[in-house]
């Protein structure tokens, strides 16, 4: 997403919201604030409270229908791949052991333990489509989402459970409107691509992941990969993190604050925003490239000006910020006369140092 193309967003974010609020003001004192327009062949309703196509979503607070909302519970058989495609939800791959209707027991949360989707969703207009053939789980929109803002027509979730530390060959996940959360799982490959949303990735051990965010930002929390690529455009990238062969991360405005333990090739870009780094690795074990346009470089709590090219290590370490500053804290050495960096430093430099029964 091009930079013009977010302060165009952004303005015509604010422009929606006070039309919106002045529609509502005008429904409250009693007048007329519904349209419908012919949107390519369709009828699009539009008022204070969303918009939809076709007769008015039941359930949403001015038709007056108590139908409740759709469940759909199954238990799957095992998977190898699963693939989520959705306009308007709420998306969610976590361990069978937090899945409420079943029973604690010895096979929950293990290897062998239960496989189930959970699908929840409401409106005449909605509904969520999914089949389980051959190990491979897809689960896709049919009908028109719509954008209930204060209704629940709109609204939609979709969580896969699987048995904690399950393998799987491939995880693609899409949601336009909509939060992601990913825990427990192992995946040769991952792809999580959100339109307008923010995603979690907690306890997972990927083979190459590849993250693309329009507007949101990425959590992580003792996340594992062989190669790990996030592009974020309005958001930012914070967490656990440890990567093998490389780190590819950017963030055209956001931060990013990552802790951990990185080998192979890093490359960290913040066009307006932050980078703070701390690696596990003790200094002697990188060369490194870090520079700061409009800001400061600081290495191990010492400042180092707007850039430094240093080291001779095997593993390589670039960071560019554009608008904002540039702090890296490596681990202490072991046998190479290296400093150990204190916690002082660290702090002096934005980071913290991680605790000691830290995994990293």
């Amino acid at each position: 997403m091009k930079r013009l193309c977010k302060w165009l967003l952004g303005i015509g974010g604010f422009l929606a919201l006070a039309g919106a609020l002045l529609a509502l003001q005008g429904r409250l004192m009693g007048g007329e604030t519904r349209v419908t327009v012919d949107w390519f062949g369709r009828q699009l309703t539009v008022e204070p409270l969303g918009a939809y196509a076709g007769n008015r979503p039941s359930g949403t607070p001015d038709s007056g229908d108590t139908t409740p909302r759709v469940l759909v519970e199954e238990t799957l058989e095992p998977l190898r791949e699963i693939r989520v495609d959705v306009d308007l939800a709420e998306v969610s791959i976590l361990p069978s052991d937090t899945w409420n209707t079943v029973d604690a027991g010895e096979t929950a949360g293990t290897a062998d333990g239960p496989w189930g989707l959970v699908l929840e969703y409401g409106g005449d207009t909605r509904q969520l489509a999914w089949s389980c053939e051959g190990g491979v789980l897809e689960v896709w929109d049919e009908g028109d989402a719509g954008l209930d803002l204060f209704g629940t027509s709109g609204s939609a979730s979709v969580t896969v459970y699987v048995p904690r530390g399950a393998g799987l060959e491939y995880v693609d996940v899409q949601a336009d409107v909509g939060s992601c959360t990913l825990e427990g799982f192992r995946a040769e490959e991952l792809t999580l691509t959100a339109d307008l949303g923010d995603a979690s990735l907690t306890d997972l051990a990927l083979g190459a992941a590849d993250l693309t965010l329009d507007m949101g930002g990425v959590t992580l929390d003792a996340v594992e990969a062989e190669k790990l690529t996030a592009g974020l455009d309005l958001g930012d990238l914070t967490g656990t993190l440890s990567t093998t062969e490389a780190l590819t991360a950017t963030c055209d405005m956001g931060s990013i604050s990552l802790e951990g333990s990185f080998r192979g090739t890093t490359d960290l870009t913040a066009d307006m925003g932050a980078v703070e780094l701390f690696s596990a690795l003790p200094r002697g074990e990188y060369r490194y490239d870090l520079s700061a346009d409009m800001g400061t470089v600081t290495v191990d709590g010492a400042g180092r000006g707007q850039s430094v090219q240093a080291g001779d290590g095997a593993n390589e370490l670039t960071v560019r910020c554009g608008m904002g500053d540039v702090a890296v804290a490596f681990g202490p050495a072991a046998n190479t006369g290296d400093t150990a960096v204190e916690s002082g430093d660290v702090a002096s430099a934005g980071l913290e140092l991680a605790p000691a029964d830290s995994p990293w």
